[in-house]
């Protein structure tokens, strides 16, 4: 593809980095590099040759009984390399051998040696198949699975990658041989935003969760049930989820929350291995933000994330100024949009119930059919701001046109809501930049900017 950005990569060096990276891990179990041609170079893309080895060592780490041996080599053959990995393990299911690197009908890979670095064998082989080599796995003889990955040699016109694999970080809570990820902090990041993993592969939704862990708040779900329940009660940023779950598809997820006021602002991001034209398109069609195929760059989905978080709240936020400027000139809570959207709901709820001196944040979320933590979310996310704050915005909006046509202020304060007219008073001023008295003055029809 041309917006690939190729490059060829030393097969073997990049080996060895792997290599001494798993040996930390593989406990008991030996891990050598029988051969290794010098400077068998191949063509690549960042990341590429990390997925496949990572995915097959850690696989034959699981399988590998203590004091094992995993045998690895690089053969040049011809226009290609060839690498070997073969371990001494208990071999595969022959009646899984076939399929071993499908993808079964609940996301996951349909032999249990698809375990691995949290993307499975399925991915290993679009990888490779992306790299335009091939995979195969066989029983050997004596025992133990041999996976075969032969990948093309690079055109010297490449440019050559620089070698920058970054070792495992290992947590000592985690077992002697499942690495850790480790998730890079973003320069300037903070932890406000909120990511909703829906993957029912466990490794692979850990390994997302753990990308951005130190970033964001981050939750997992494994069901679009549990998925749609999690994103209606904690109203995420960023949903990533996969298209094919257990109890239904990604598709129709992304459906429900668009279709929902409460959710519609969420973004999602389907993350999968459908990556056939119909799929995305279908995707797309149900206003999923963005489809990203498996395998996919880290760097490229931590950015994706970032500015869907940055972007859609400043388009948000944008929008309900509009309403709210909207709102003010028509003098009321309506506004002219003929999409019934959550912030044009609550600018009606807040016209409907400002007067009420006993109006609270349950009051409108009851008025909007919310639980109070979904009308806090959604508020904050919306107008950058809490119900309380914005209540008390209108009112005082409301009280400013009040004063100026001359309404005494003892009762401006009671028709907008305020059971004490000094209370009233600090808040005019703290808005205002001056007292209501000076507001009752200007009857010349002039407008004060609010700060």
């Amino acid at each position: 593809s041309p917006t690939i950005a190729w490059l060829q990569e030393d097969v073997g060096l990049h080996l060895r980095g792997v290599i001494a990276d798993f040996q930390r891990v593989a406990g008991a179990t030996t891990i050598v590099l029988d051969a290794a041609g010098e400077h068998l170079y191949v063509r690549s893309y960042p990341n590429a040759l990390d997925t496949i080895f990572s995915n097959l060592l850690l696989n034959a780490i699981r399988h590998t009984p203590r004091g094992g041996v995993i045998r690895t080599t690089v053969t040049e053959q011809a226009d290609h390399v060839a690498i070997t990995i073969v371990d001494s393990g208990s071999g595969i299911d022959p009646h899984v051998l076939a399929s071993l690197f499908e993808r079964g009908p609940r996301g996951a890979s349909v032999a249990q040696t698809s375990l691995g670095f949290g993307i499975g064998l399925s991915l290993v082989k679009q990888t490779v198949l992306a790299l335009g080599g091939s995979i195969g796995a066989r029983n050997e003889e004596d025992g133990g699975a041999c996976f075969t990955v032969t990948l093309p040699r690079a055109d010297s016109s490449l440019p050559v990658a620089s070698y920058r694999h970054a070792p495992l970080a290992i947590a000592a809570d985690h077992p002697a041989h499942v690495p850790a990820v480790s998730a890079p902090v973003v320069a300037g990041a903070s932890r406000r935003g909120s990511i909703l993993v829906i993957e029912d592969h466990d490794e692979l939704r850990s390994h997302i969760a753990a990308l951005f862990s130190a970033n964001y708040r981050v939750r997992e779900a494994a069901t679009v049930t549990a998925g749609l329940a999690s994103a209606k009660t904690h109203l995420p940023d960023v949903v990533i989820c996969d298209v094919m779950l257990p109890d239904g598809h990604g598709f129709d997820l992304v459906a429900t929350l668009k279709a929902d006021p409460i959710t519609d602002h969420i973004s999602v991001i389907l993350l999968t291995a459908l990556a056939d034209e119909a799929s995305r398109l279908r995707g797309l069609t149900d206003q999923a933000d963005l489809y990203i195929a498996k395998p996919f760059l880290r760097e490229e989905l931590e950015l994706q994330v970032a500015n869907l978080v940055n972007q859609r709240r400043r388009i948000r936020r944008a929008a309900a100024r509009d309403l709210w400027a909207e709102k003010a000139a028509a003098g009321d809570g309506r506004s002219s949009s003929r999409k019934e959207s959550f912030e044009s709901r609550l600018l009606a709820a807040l016209e409907a119930l400002y007067a009420d001196a006993d109006c609270g944040i349950e009051t409108i979320a009851g008025k909007l059919a919310m639980s109070r933590k979904q009308l806090e979310r959604k508020t904050r996310y919306c107008f950058k701001c809490s119900p309380k704050v914005l209540l008390n915005r209108y009112r005082l909006d409301k009280a400013a046109g009040m004063l100026q046509s001359g309404i005494r202020i003892v009762d401006v304060a009671q028709r907008c809501g305020f059971a004490s007219q000094s209370h009233f008073g600090a808040l005019f001023k703290k808005r205002f930049g001056h007292a209501p008295s000076k507001q009752q003055a200007q009857q010349d029809g002039s407008v004060t900017a609010s700060r």
